[in-house]
């Protein structure tokens, strides 16, 4: 049975070996839906660094340090840094925004994997 709209493209994206055809059972699934957390928690954190190398190329620069090439790697890194945590905090709410839109997506192939399972025993 092939899914269709968006769902095996994103389940295979998740977890490529419970992909539609493979041989997943549930608890592949259950991993699935939580590598999926991690990948939207990355992602929202890749978002909001470039937000934030956005707003610092806006400033003139640093008084005190200059625009020298150590003072841009270390702003770098913090940047990076703060876009870590701001992510884990989930306070921009990107990544759970991700999460909940694909875990239907899952949901529905989960159900269809049981239902493809109990078929099979019968």
């Amino acid at each position: 049975m092939q899914l269709s709209g968006i769902t095996p493209a994103v389940y295979a994206a998740v977890e490529p070996k419970a992909a539609p055809g493979g041989a997943a059972g549930i608890r592949t699934v259950i991993e699935a839906k939580k590598k999926l957390d991690g990948l939207a928690s990355d992602f929202e954190s890749i978002f909001v660094n470039m937000l934030m190398e956005k707003m610092r190329g806006s400033e003139k620069g640093n008084a005190l340090f200059g625009n020298s090439p150590g003072h841009r790697m270390f702003s770098e890194m913090q940047d990076e840094h703060y876009a870590r945590e701001l992510s884990k905090q989930q306070i921009f709410g990107i990544g759970k925004m991700i999460t909940e839109r694909f875990k239907g997506h899952l949901e529905l192939y989960e159900t269809m994997q049981a239902t493809r399972e109990a078929r099979k025993e019968k």
